[in-house]
């Protein structure tokens, strides 16, 4: 059993440090670069091995308490819990909420049936014995919830004064309700075997109801008010009644044991359930597609006047109105209505003024964030590939220089037009805002801000297009495919987030965002027309 451990952990290793190495050669400046031979080397290999062990390590223990701070921790920091000392709760209360979301994982939550590639490799092409593989993975799994939930037992224990044997006893619970869950579910599965229905054990997550998805997620939602409703109103059991139910929960998981022990059909469970872990990927690539299908506004004839990439160019753009001008035009009364509310707020409490007009002379550069969380760019270039460059990529003549250049100004134009819609409302209403109260020491300042907002509008309307072309991240599925996309796409919300860290004076950050926007438009349009032709084409 622990030799069939062993190999699928070294297996599952193996599949996420190839994929890996295969996002890394997918980057275009390291593709010519690095060789097939980097699969071989060792050194490299034993290196992400370790990184995905201490992945395992800190996930081990992070998740446990993330979780136990979001379910239990930031309710106490707002006084939901009625007690005595509204800083820490009592002991009762912690394990009472405990119980039941421990019981909602459970329910929800138990990957004992879940397909994934690495098990489909282990069990049905390296023909490792099914019943093995399943009790070996799971074991460990349910044993890194042991060694998590025990930690956060035992720190629980301290932060409430609570009996330190109360903290140990926490991960015996949450390991016997996973069993007691999967015992169920697999007795659920016989059951269908026998009638020839032989539905995936998934499905059975609400106690074998049909329609369990729904159930499911009634039942998870009466639990949840279960263990939150009764604290909040200060109705909480005893500590020796949790106890007695963590106890009895335990001796169900012993039971359980000798359930999945003697199953009998884990092959056919592995089959069930990585064909449902495909039929759900497939699923959600389709869910994808729909969703940017029906964005499209075919209620009405588009007509155009004009021709090739231009009648191209303005038929898309007619019809996604919904994701384009509509979305725009949104947002745009969003921000009116906000900025609206700042100027009434500052004619009924004249001192917020001041603090208004330092917000705006001295913060500037938290535009930069704003911006990038209401731009259109990403949003526009995912439609131009799902609904129209996925089918005319296989044509070698739309990917010639010349006319990628033409499409690209085209829908650099008006994606730039959808964007300056909600920056043209932000830039005038950040100089009336200022103008209210009380001005700035120079009026040059006026033009600083209306030029800096409309800079950044289009800089991400440049960039967005841009890496669209340079990087095209996306197969026929829609998935991204690229290793560099999501990288750039990370540094660009950190540079963003990291100017609302760095003091620029508002002067100079107009300046030099609009010569970068400047540079970076000129510098955009050489690399599209350049190396578009190379780059601008479907992911395999």
């Amino acid at each position: 059993m622990f030799d069939i451990l062993i190999k699928s952990l070294h297996l599952k290793m193996t599949y996420s440090v190839n994929t890996f190495i295969y996002a890394i050669k997918q980057i275009p400046l390291l593709k010519k670069i690095l060789s097939d031979k980097l699969y071989s080397l060792d050194w490299l290999k034993a290196i992400l091995t370790v990184l995905s062990v201490l992945k395992e390590l800190v996930t081990t223990f992070l998740w446990k308490f993330v979780y136990a701070g979001i379910f239990i921790a930031l309710p106490t920091a707002f006084n939901f819990f009625q007690g005595e000392d509204p800083a820490v709760p009592a002991w009762c209360t912690v394990l009472q909420v405990f119980i039941i979301l421990t019981i909602i994982g459970g329910i929800t939550n138990n990957d004992f049936f879940t397909g994934s590639m690495d098990k489909y490799y282990a069990v049905f092409l390296l023909r490792m014995d099914a019943k093995k593989h399943a009790i070996a993975n799971y074991s460990y799994l349910l044993f890194r919830f042991f060694l998590g939930f025990l930690a956060v037992g035992l720190a629980g224990t301290l932060i409430t004064d609570a009996p330190l044997w109360h903290g140990i006893i926490i991960p015996f619970f949450v390991v016997a309700v996973k069993l007691i869950c999967s015992a169920i579910s697999v007795k659920l599965f016989e059951r269908s075997l026998a009638k020839g229905t032989e539905k995936a054990p998934r499905k059975f997550m609400a106690f074998g109801t049909e329609g369990s998805n729904y159930k499911a997620t009634f039942v998870a939602g009466v639990l949840f008010a279960l263990a939150y409703v009764p604290a909040a109103l200060g109705f909480v059991m005893p500590v020796n009644a949790s106890l007695i139910i963590m106890a009895l929960g335990i001796v169900g998981g012993i039971a359980s044991i000798f359930v999945l022990r003697n199953f009998k059909h884990y092959r056919k469970m592995y089959q069930k359930g990585i064909v449902e872990f495909m039929e759900l990927q497939q699923m959600a690539k389709s869910n994808i597609a729909s969703l940017e299908t029906k964005k499209i506004d075919d209620t009405r004839v588009v007509k155009s006047d004009k021709n090739g990439f231009e009648f191209l160019n303005e038929l898309f753009v007619k019809r996604h109105r919904k994701i384009l001008w509509r979305s725009s035009r949104n947002t745009a009364i969003v921000l009116g209505i906000i900025l609206l509310i700042v100027a009434v707020a500052m004619f009924l409490l004249p001192e917020g003024k001041e603090v208004v007009n330092g917000v705006i002379t001295g913060q500037l550069r938290f535009v930069a964030f704003i911006m990038y969380l209401i731009n259109k760019g990403q949003n526009y270039t995912k439609a131009l590939f799902t609904n129209c460059d996925h089918s005319l990529l296989t044509f070698p003549i739309y990917r010639k220089g010349s006319n990628i250049l033409k499409l690209f100004k085209l829908r650099l134009v008006e994606i730039s037009k959808v964007n300056l819609v909600p920056a043209g409302v932000l830039a005038v209403g950040l100089a009336i805002l200022l103008f209210i109260s009380g001005g700035p020491e120079k009026p040059i300042y006026y033009l600083v801000v209306i030029v800096s907002v409309i800079a950044l509008g289009i800089f991400f309307s440049v960039h967005y297009l841009t890496m669209y072309y340079l990087l095209q991240p996306f197969n026929v599925s829609t998935e991204v495919k690229s290793g560099l996309y999501p990288i750039v796409m990370a540094l660009t919300y950190m540079a963003c987030y990291m100017m609302t860290q760095i003091e620029v004076p508002a002067m100079g950050f107009g300046i030099v965002a609009a010569a970068f926007c400047i540079i970076y438009s000129i510098v955009a349009c050489v690399l599209a027309y350049s190396l578009a032709p190379k780059t601008f084409k479907l992911r395999t």
